[in-house]
């Protein structure tokens, strides 16, 4: 559409519904374009060269004034006379994006669609990198720079994991920054860091004489549904936010099987339901149906807010915090509850195999970290060799009265020529 610009007429445009934009061309500077989004207007030079259509930004509007633009329009019309494509100053490289500038608003958009860490992704961004990459452009990062600063965390005092966390998010951004074609990097200066050796062991679990004192502290709560779901994680080895977000439609009580929708890997796993965690459930509902509150009663959620029926509140966690310290359990956290039914298994003779199903480990080496908790096993399995090969030499199983140890005697066997005096016997101690 054409029309005569003017203060008036422009003003007087509007976004038709449904549209994003409209455009419309001066009548008296040929060529020149004004475009109305939501952010405001442009002005731009519209032209043809070699047979192709073309645009040349000019400027917004408040910026530069419609007599402006109109001269502006007329020198690169001159231009364009002469051969010469006013676009050829527009093909300067692009400027490189400091870290700051691309995390904000490139990388973490996408993390928040794709991601379900995304806001961890955020948290490290704000407290660790951005303070000291946030400045630098993208082509400036070096690998000595990365190293140093995962040096000083080190010696500043964080844990392996929390250091190797800074490296993968650095490393994953600045890759997403080369494959989106982010100008100026296309080599990835934390690519080859190792990260550094982590202490997976899970050293704290619920002992019986801890669990006895915990099971008190939880009766003496004033949540309602606090011990249920404490109960709840310790007899399933569910992950906190899988049991804050149980629905009764996934739970099947019939078939003793609990359907988690998204679990931690991204995918539905299916969690197997013990006797005392169906008993768990049937307790729970029971409470829940007793509630004077008609939005608890008809929530979808295992456990709601006692106040809303909504997803559970922080309210939880504070009391929570009050029972583990009521039972002298401050290092206690929720989490250790899933470490306990995984040490339950094991030291009962569970195989890790099936330990990784029950837990939902995506891989074996996850649940390998709980090997060391049955160091029992291992010398009752060990016990099944010894036994079998002690009886075929003739071996015999006696105990030293003054060291008070169990020992093996086995005959050693003698390759000296007969007639030399007995060899005595070795004794292996327990």
């Amino acid at each position: 559409m054409k029309i005569a610009f003017s203060k008036a007429t422009l003003s007087a445009l509007a976004i038709p519904a449904g549209r994003r934009r409209i455009t419309v061309t001066d009548t008296q500077a040929p060529g020149l374009e004004y475009e109305l989004r939501a952010t405001g207007g442009f002005f731009a030079y519209r032209y043809s060269l070699s047979g192709r259509q073309r645009s040349k930004a000019i400027g917004k509007l408040g910026v530069i004034s419609i007599a402006d633009a109109r001269r502006k329009c007329l020198e690169l019309a001159r231009s364009v006379a002469l051969g010469e494509d006013p676009r050829k100053e527009d093909a300067a490289p692009a400027p490189c994006p400091t870290f700051s500038q691309f995390f904000s608003s490139q990388y973490l958009p996408f993390a928040e669609m794709t991601k379900r860490s995304s806001s961890t992704d955020a948290r490290y961004f704000k407290h660790h990198l951005r303070p000291v990459f946030g400045g630098l452009e993208l082509n400036a990062i070096s690998k000595s720079f990365i190293t140093a600063f995962l040096q000083k965390k080190t010696a500043d005092g964080f844990k392996p994991a929390s250091v190797n966390r800074m490296l993968i998010i650095l490393r994953y951004s600045l890759n997403k920054a080369i494959e989106w074609g982010v100008p100026g990097i296309t080599v990835n200066p934390a690519a080859g860091i190792k990260t550094l050796a982590e202490n997976n062991k899970i050293e704290r679990y619920l002992t019986t004489e801890e669990a006895e004192r915990l099971k008190a502290a939880l009766e003496a709560s004033t949540h309602p549904l606090l011990k249920f779901f404490v109960v709840f994680l310790l007899v399933t080895g569910a992950r906190r936010g899988e049991a804050l977000g149980a629905k009764w439609s996934d739970i099947d009580l019939s078939r003793g099987v609990w359907r988690v929708p998204l679990a931690k890997s991204g995918k539905a796993r299916h969690i197997v339901l013990s006797d005392s965690a169906i008993d768990c459930l049937v307790a729970l509902k029971k409470k829940c149906a007793s509630a004077p509150n008609s939005a608890v009663r008809n929530s979808p959620y295992l456990f709601p807010s006692w106040r809303t029926g909504k997803l559970i509140t922080s309210s939880l966690y504070a009391r929570w915090h009050a029972a583990r310290k009521k039972a002298g359990l401050e290092d206690l956290r929720l989490h250790d509850l899933r470490h306990s039914f995984a040490s339950a298994l094991v030291n009962n003779g569970v195989p890790l195999f099936e330990v990784q199903k029950l837990l939902g480990h995506a891989s074996i080496s996850t649940t390998e970290r709980y090997a060391h908790l049955q160091p029992q096993r291992l010398v009752e399995s060990a016990s099944v060799a010894g036994n079998y090969y002690a009886n075929a030499l003739g071996a015999r199983r006696g105990l030293n009265a003054e060291a008070g140890q169990q020992f093996f005697e086995l005959p050693v066997v003698s390759f000296y020529p007969s007639g030399t005096p007995a060899t005595p016997a070795v004794r292996l101690k327990r």
